[in-house]
């Protein structure tokens, strides 16, 4: 059978317009709500209650919001409003024709786009109850019947095709993903995801424009690594380890840090961010060799008040160092000097050394760094 590779998205399949000549062996369409082979067989469809579309034509009467339908003629909206509009450039598709609700829901409708915030979303899921939702953009929502999302079209082609379970693998970067990254053997959340996505994956990989996919399948032996071999000497195996904390005091990171340099990180640095609801938080990225990451983990759960962290392999490059010893008239320094290729491209005096004859002498920092032979 080979490896049988398929697209899973929330598009409609007349929407799926960014794949070139690639050939594919089958779509799961509307987040699941549509499977189809690649001679056009279909292998699943999963429809909305003739019930469900009658409350939701009843409630936007009541209150009105721009809902999208995907259809077995197509794609039709209500209305437009700016949301629509922005996103509809953002995935690169033109806006749907408008057309009446009563009219659209006498069609056999896959999946709904509510454009609604959390808390609508909340209220008409309370009345559709035998659909559920799935949000991957804050404006809007993606509702399918009840228990059809990616996983269960996985389900369809692994029942089709005869394949295992543990023979699957999916990748994903949206909330819409989550059931089928759960799902599968081995779930991949790409490095652009959402922090909710990385932390079900399990393995996170470089971003969807940095060969996210490529680098996975390189990691789990299915693709063979192709490294260049200038590149061998200098370019490393990393794992980049992440946390948010919005409750710390600041006076802990100093100690963290201090503690994850001594337990063998390459580096560890902070970042200001907003977190969900606006909070000012903090995310923590440490740097280390693969064999360190159980260690750096225990370190965060135990020294930080994060209650999760994530992950990812990454490929660094390095430049060739050298430390040299550079005479002054108060005493030697140390320099590190930077080589790319066996050319010098930089040199830096040792902290420590300058700062250490600046209060010995009693003399500034700036005078020791100008005496430098190295910065003649």
């Amino acid at each position: 059978m080979g490896i049988k590779v398929f697209i899973s998205t929330g598009r409609a399949l007349c929407d799926i317009n960014n794949l070139e000549d690639l050939v594919f062996d089958g779509f799961i369409t509307a987040n699941g709500a549509y499977c189809i082979d690649c001679d056009g067989k279909i292998i699943a469809q999963r429809l909305i209650s003739r019930e469900s579309l009658r409350k939701l034509a009843l409630y936007l009467d009541e209150k009105p919001f721009p809902c999208g339908f995907m259809t077995n003629n197509g794609n039709f909206i209500n209305f437009v409003d700016d949301a629509v509009s922005t996103v509809s450039k953002l995935v690169n598709l033109p806006v749907s024709p408008v057309k009446p609700v009563l009219e659209i829901i006498e069609l056999d409708v896959f999946q709904l786009d509510a454009f609604i915030d959390n808390e609508q979303e909340a209220e008409l899921m309370s009345i559709l109850t035998d659909c559920s939702s799935g949000r991957w953009h804050p404006s809007f929502t993606d509702i399918t019947a009840k228990d059809c999302n990616k996983s269960a079209g996985m389900d369809s082609f692994m029942s089709h095709y005869g394949i295992e379970k543990e023979y699957t693998m999916a990748f994903g970067d949206g909330g819409n993903d989550i059931s089928m990254l759960q799902h599968a053997a081995i779930g991949v959340a790409m490095g652009n995801a959402g922090d909710n996505v990385k932390a079900i994956a399990d393995y996170v990989t470089d971003t969807v424009d940095g060969d996210g996919i490529v680098k996975a399948l390189e990691h789990f032996k299915i693709l063979e690594a192709e490294i260049a071999p200038e590149e061998e000497e200098n370019t490393m195996d990393a794992v980049l380890i992440e946390c948010n904390i919005d409750d710390m005091t600041p006076e802990r990171y100093s100690y963290v840090m201090e503690r994850l340099f001594a337990a063998g990180a390459d580096d560890v640095f902070l970042q200001n961010i907003i977190m969900k609801k606006t909070r000012p938080a903090v995310m923590l990225s440490v740097l280390c060799a693969p064999d360190k990451r159980v260690e750096m983990e225990r370190l965060l759960f135990t020294e930080t008040s994060t209650i999760g962290v994530r992950y990812q392999y990454v490929k660094k490059s390095v430049l060739d160092r050298r430390t040299v010893t550079v005479e002054t008239q108060w005493g030697p320094v140390r320099v590190k000097e930077a080589y790319y290729k066996g050319q010098k491209l930089r040199a830096k005096p040792e902290y420590e050394d300058c700062a250490a004859i600046a209060r010995k002498h009693n003399i500034s920092l700036e005078t020791v760094y100008k005496h430098l032979k190295i910065f003649d």
